[in-house]
């Protein structure tokens, strides 16, 4: 650098990191789950472990294999449960597990059976340890104690198996109670055919009703009450990335201008129900976790019905297959799947739409654990002209809601927030950012900075180059970051990009394409693409 040079270096902890102004007398110009049983003893693990390539070989052939039918009451022998192995080659199970909902040592299995290629195995306990009552789940997990297929029943009567009888997987993929047992071999489900009151006439307005009796199959047929399309089926969320147990939701809103008394009212899908009670002011929204229900919402489909304490038909709602990762939501005119998960809070749809929404976010490329982040939006903008509200899920289960939001992350990672908007015009749209959350990236001392620019080098042009470094403890991802020299000329730093501590990264012109102006100039870094 000439000695004439004057260079001034600003930091910040929001988005805009450093300033860098240089000036020069030349002219020349160069271009981021109640037991029968009890037993108590270790618990056994089922946290996935670091994946190597040898894991990830092994899950891989476990993954297809999966639950088919299970007898928790033997009218004699012992209880078992039965896997379908879709493997082209038979499939040894030696080191994996089979458990209970209690998972620990003594109620896990650990078969050695083969299952034949495209075939059935069946696994068998010697004694109790299947509840009959009260409901009980049973997990198959790899050898490296991965979750891979998990069923619950005994929910509530229609989901409980009693002597003589297994719980099995349909064709349709849907779990039943049946009266016919194939053991080892494909099933046949015999649904239960049980008596139910069924109430013609309202539901809530104390007129009088007939009742009749009919049968129960997987589709339930109910009257319709006066309460119908007024108390809806607002979101249903059958299959998370995560655990199915924990977030799978059914999720209601009352559309009317009253408080409504929920109490007795049911929600039914094909393999159970699950009883409401309370009330609902008008606009509530009240989302029901399958970890409260027990409601096991099908994968590959299945009917969610609301109805009243007096089995007249509120709501339903049918999906045939759900998209993994994302809610089936209601609209005003139809159903439909968003990447937008809203439990308890307004759905969000995006709608194909030729208007963005202009995103201008201000955030601090890291922090520590425990430490107050500051993120804000206020200043995105809808072409249309409408004014924006805002939903965030900050990747670690949190959300909120506002322009200018503030979180805490506990513990050390690099974070995926996501931010969806939508405008009183129609507009809507979602943009996603990364924190990196570690020891030594506090928001007050931010650990990257230009230290060095070459704009006039001896030769050829190409070998002027921008110089950062990290000057904190933890390495920093820069995916998608953006060094800039003017308001056009820009270069985006590659997904994958990060940097150690006390270590210095060079960005040389021929690959960013930046030309450093020998003149008057400026080089700024930002910790998004913005």
């Amino acid at each position: 650098m000439a000695p004439d040079d004057e260079v001034t270096t600003t930091t910040t902890s929001t988005v805009e990191i450093v300033t860098t102004t240089i000036t020069t007398t030349s002219t020349e110009e160069g271009a981021t789950t109640t037991p029968d049983v009890t037993t108590t003893t270790e618990s056994i693990s089922t946290t996935t472990p670091t994946t190597t390539e040898a894991t990830s070989e092994v899950s891989g052939l476990w993954s297809k294999l999966s639950l088919s039918e299970l007898v928790s009451d033997p009218e004699s022998g012992n209880e078992w449960v039965e896997m379908y192995n879709s493997n082209p080659k038979p499939f040894d199970l030696t080191g994996g597990y089979i458990c209970d909902n209690r998972e620990t040592t003594s109620t896990c299995k650990s078969p050695s059976s083969t299952i034949p290629a495209s075939g059935y195995g069946v696994v068998e306990w010697t004694g109790s340890y299947l509840n009959n009552t009260g409901g009980d789940s049973v997990r198959l997990l790899d050898p490296f104690r991965t979750l891979i297929d998990e069923v619950v029943y005994g929910a509530n009567t229609e989901t409980t198996p009693v002597k003589g009888q297994s719980y099995a997987k349909n064709n349709s993929g849907q779990w039943k109670v049946s009266t016919t047992i194939t053991k080892g071999v494909a099933n046949t489900v015999t649904e239960v055919v049980k008596p139910v009151t069924v109430y013609s006439g309202g539901g809530g307005g104390g007129t009088t009703q007939t009742k009749t009796t009919e049968t129960e199959s997987s589709a339930i047929a109910f009257v319709t009450s006066s309460y119908y399309r007024q108390i809806i089926i607002n979101e249903v969320f059958p299959d998370p990335n995560g655990s199915d147990t924990e977030e799978e939701f059914v999720e209601i809103v009352n559309t009317t201008s009253s408080t409504i008394s929920v109490t007795g009212w049911r929600i039914y899908d094909n393999g159970g129900y699950y009883t409401l009670s309370g009330e609902l002011s008008p606009g509530q929204i009240k989302g029901y976790k399958r970890k409260e229900t027990n409601l096991v919402l099908g994968n590959s489909g299945d009917e969610i019905k609301l109805v009243n304490s007096n089995r007249g038909l509120v709501d339903s709602v049918i999906y045939t297959k759900a998209d993994t990762g994302r809610s089936y939501n209601h609209t005003i005119t139809n159903w439909q799947w968003s990447d937008a998960v809203t439990f308890g809070l307004p759905n969000i749809v995006e709608q194909d739409d030729a208007v963005k929404i202009i995103w201008k976010i201000k955030y601090p490329s890291g922090a520590e654990p425990g430490e107050k982040v500051v993120i804000d939006a206020e200043d995105s903008a809808d072409p249309r002209g409408g004014l924006l509200t805002y939903l965030w899920n900050f990747g670690d289960t949190a959300t909120s809601t506002g322009g200018e939001v503030e979180h805490v992350f506990a513990t050390p990672g690099v974070y995926t927030i996501t931010v969806f908007a939508t405008s009183t015009a129609g507009t809507v749209g979602q943009k996603e950012i990364q924190i990196n959350i570690g020891v030594g990236l506090s928001v007050a001392n931010p650990s990257i900075s230009i230290t060095e620019i070459f704009p006039n080098p001896d030769g050829a042009d190409d070998n002027e180059y921008i110089e950062v470094a990290n000057t904190g403890s933890s390495s920093v991802y820069m995916d998608n970051w953006v060094v800039k020299t003017s308001a056009t000329d820009k270069f985006v730093i590659p997904e994958g990009t990060q940097i150690a501590p006390s270590t210095t990264l060079v960005f040389y012109r021929r690959a960013t394409k930046l030309n450093l102006v020998n003149g008057n100039g400026k080089v700024e870094i930002y910790n998004d693409n913005q």
